[in-house]
Formats: structure tokens, sequence, C-alpha cells
């Protein structure tokens, strides 16, 4: 197989889109290879027609025939044997074609390899690729085991949990990516400090403000929560950055993938010989056919369709009794976060859109500082908002791409929220018996 050949049939290789990182890992580093299929012997060949010589591919079966064995001159070594490398003398590809790629994330971090800097991934991003339902309100809801919609973590069987809602995006998502998220570490926090607490983490993919609160309306409210704790606001400023996209966006209450559903219905309906089918007079829709209203034009800015969603949700939850707390989120291209060269290259590879922080700032950074600066003008007027937005100053290698952090920043996230949650959770009446939240142990 030919340079050209390798790139035309594996497109999304890190090989071909993001040489240079590659280039630069193994630049001083052995490179192994972490399976010994078709896609790991096509990448090794490519990598060695780019002059980067493969030191030996990785089985991860110890017993398998083939470890210990050779494939094309080059050893095979038990995926077991990674724990006599020292981590920053050895760049591995994953390659797999059969194994998930979150099974080997956690073998490698196990060993000590830090993801993106002595380990990353041939092709695909790994990601959990949660179910769905279509959603005629929200677009899309999480298939979950027991409540849908809603992943469930904490003490289920104590009589008298303090009951939190959690509401977001793809960062509060908890089982999204194989990144434990700050949900996970937030109900630890919990448990470690004996607060019997059962957690509803409704958090989902892609979901802004507006899905946040048509979700605490109708799924919410039901659970009748002590607590509802919303994690976002950067869906909100990132959505629809693009200029082909401000119309709809001015109405909020719909998102892309509902007109996309909704597009391809209307387009099966013109294919057929009888319109939508009804129960009333078949003639009631007659002067209509084929027209869809997405709600009256709004021309907030998207600071403002997140202050007053926020500020809503708050009032609903005033009026049902439950306490209600808003996070504003940190996101790369807010100007508060410096990164790496190296991270730089590894944020390019998670967000294709976005090369370079220049070039990055100039897609989201410009677009959103003035809505950025006028929600932090705004947070110190409501008692309920926490503005998380500069909590990584000064550190690096927190993000993997434009909003998603490694664990280390989700972390960094629970912790700010236990401790600016402590004084609002503490005045929730409950039982003698139960324990009141308090300062998280370290």
């Amino acid at each position: 197989m030919e340079a050209k050949q390798f790139e035309e049939a594996y497109p999304k290789s890190i090989a071909v889109t993001h040489w240079p990182y590659v280039a630069e890992r193994s630049g001083k580093r052995k490179v192994m290879i972490y399976g010994t299929g078709t896609e790991a012997l096509d990448l090794a060949h490519y990598l060695s027609l780019k002059d980067i010589r493969v030191e030996c591919f990785v089985d991860d079966e110890s017993t398998s025939d083939r470890a210990g064995g050779a494939i094309k001159d080059k050893n095979i070594i038990s995926s077991i044997d990674l724990v006599y490398e020292a981590p920053d003398t050895v760049f591995i590809l994953v390659a797999h074609e059969k194994e998930s790629y979150g099974l080997s994330r956690e073998k490698l971090m196990d060993m000590g390899f830090t993801e993106d800097v002595d380990f990353s991934y041939h092709s695909e991003i790994p990601g959990t690729k949660e179910p769905f339902h279509y959603d005629p309100t929200l677009s899309f809801n999480r298939i979950r085991d027991e409540i849908e919609g809603f992943e469930i973590y904490g003490d289920t069987a104590h009589p008298h949990p303090l009951k939190i809602a959690v509401l977001g995006g793809s960062t509060t998502e908890s089982t999204l990516f194989f990144v434990k998220g700050w949900v996970q570490f937030f109900a630890a926090y919990l448990r470690d400090n004996n607060i019997p607490a059962v957690i509803y983490a409704g958090g989902t993919s892609a979901y802004t403000s507006s899905q946040e609160l048509l979700k605490l309306i109708r799924d919410v409210i039901p659970l009748a929560p002590d607590v509802v704790i919303s994690y976002g606001g950067a869906n909100d400023l990132y959505m629809y950055p693009n200029e082909q996209e401000t119309e709809r966006h001015k109405r909020p209450f719909i998102t892309r993938f509902q007109v996309q559903f909704i597009n391809q219905i209307l387009e099966k309906l013109s294919n057929i010989e009888y319109s939508l089918p009804t129960q009333n007079d078949p003639d009631w829709n007659k002067g209509g056919t084929g027209t869809v209203f997405y709600g009256l034009r709004n021309d907030k800015p998207a600071s403002r369709f997140w202050i007053d969603n926020v500020r809503m949700s708050r009032a609903i939850c005033r009026e049902f009794g439950i306490l209600y707390l808003s996070f504003f989120q940190p996101f790369r291209f807010n100007g508060f976060y410096e990164t790496s060269d190296i991270q730089e290259i590894i944020h390019s590879r998670r967000d294709p859109s976005s090369t370079a922080a220049e070039d990055g700032y100039a897609r989201y950074g410009q677009t959103v500082k003035k809505e950025l600066d006028l929600i932090r003008e705004e947070i110190p007027h409501h008692d309920f908002i926490t503005d998380l937005s500069a909590i990584f100053t000064g550190r690096q290698n927190i993000y993997y791409d434009s909003t998603h952090v490694y664990e280390a920043g989700n972390e960094i996230i629970a912790q700010a929220i236990y401790d600016a949650s402590i004084p609002h959770m503490a005045l929730i009446p409950r039982p003698e018996s139960v324990s009141r939240p308090q300062e998280a142990k370290r």
C-alpha cells in the first residue's frame, strides 16, 4: 500500500489528519502500535514510508500465540509488558479493530501513560456512543436503565436522601466519554462527607439552557428534588456561530436536530399520496400543509438567552420549594486559559475547525467575547449563579477539546461546585438523624 492509498483508505487516521503531532511525539520515543490487525499493519507501513520506525506491536492477550512472535519482522509484545516501559520513552498508537478504545485507554492510564502525551488513537476519538430516544420536545434524550434521561448515583437505599437533579450539556453528561465526569466526583464528595444523597444526572450532549428549561419543567419537577444544579453556558454561546444559522438560532427552543427531523418527515409526506392522517376533518390543514412554525423570532443575544433561561428555571424551582443553583462553566476560548504547543495539536485533533489558538479564537473567542463579558457583568446581580469561567487560569493540559476536560479538570469543577453549594444546601430542612452538608474533605 502506497502512502496515497493509506490516506484514501484511512482519512481519519491521526497519521493523516495530524501528521505534525505524530512526528513530534515520535521524534525521541519508541513507537509502538497497540493492535495486530490489518489497520495496525497498514499504519506501521505508512509510518515507515514517512521515515518513522515502529518498534513493535502490542497484543492484548498475554497468552496469545502471537504475543512473543513477530509480524513482518517486528516483535509482538503483550500489553502486560508495557509496565516495564517508562511512559516518557514510548509513544503508543492504539489501532484496534475489535476491542473498544475505552478498554485500551483504561489499561494504558492504569500503567501510568498519559492520554495524548504518551498514547493516542489511530482513528476515531473514543466515546461510548450512548443510545438515545428521539424526543419531540428536546430533540433527543438518553436511554437510561432506571429513569429515562437520568443516570442515577448515590445512596438510593437511604430513607431520607438529599435529592439532587443535575442539568447541563455534554460537559455534564456523566457517561458520554471514557473520562470520569464531574458528577461522579461530586457524588464522591457527598459520600465521603457522610451526606446521604441521590443524584439524578440529566446532562445531555448539545443541550442549551433552552432545552434545560424544558427538561426541568417536563421531567425534573415531577422528580421532586431538593436541589437542582445547572452547569452550562458554553453551548448557548458556541452552538450557532455561523451566519447561515442565525435565523434559526433566533428560535432557541427548537434545535437543529429537530429541524432535521421535521424536514425529513415533510419530505416523506410530500412523496406519498395522502397527507398526515387525522381523526378530525381531513381538510383541517389545507392551507398550511408543508409549513413549519418554530416560534416567534427572538433577537436577544446568546448571553441574554442564558441569563433569562436560568432565571426562569430558578423561578420555577422556587415556586415548587426547590433550591436552584447555576454554574457558568469554563471553556477553552474564554480568554482565561493558556495552553502548551503540544496541547494546541491535541485540541486541533478534537476540534478540526480550530487548528490553532488564533484560529479557534477567531471562530469562538471573538464571537463569544462580548457575550462572555455581558454574562460576567450580570452574574454578580444573581446570588444563585456562580461564575466558574476562570477556574482553570494558570493551568495547562486541562482541555481535550474546546469545552471538555480531562478527569483532573472534572475533579476541580466538582470541588468548586460542592464548595459553592454547601452554604445553600445546609439550609435545606433535614431530619435530625441526617448529616448536613459541610466543607468537603480534601
